[in-house]
């Protein structure tokens, strides 16, 4: 879920409710980080890694790459994989 902002209702859980789909990870609203570092041209996660919004996209990105080696070590174990 991207751009959650916790002073609003709706939450996560209730978004994976409704799309009956789990939400595996939340990316913070953070609108002055994300803008400045567009302006700048200057990626947000490199220059500071300790803020949410950066380990969130961190965390999304382990994520990825973990689903990712799993699928390839499900399709290799596969007949025809």
């Amino acid at each position: 879920m991207n751009r959650f902002d916790k002073r609003i209702t709706i939450t996560p859980e209730k978004v994976g409710e409704s799309l009956r789909q789990p939400i595996v990870g939340v990316i913070p609203f953070d609108d002055k980080t994300v803008i400045n570092s567009i302006n700048r041209g200057v990626p947000f996660v490199h220059e500071n890694p300790a803020l949410p919004v950066s380990k969130s996209i961190l965390d999304l990105a382990a994520l990825v790459q973990k689903r990712s080696i799993e699928n390839e070590i499900s399709f290799a174990k596969e007949p025809n994989g």
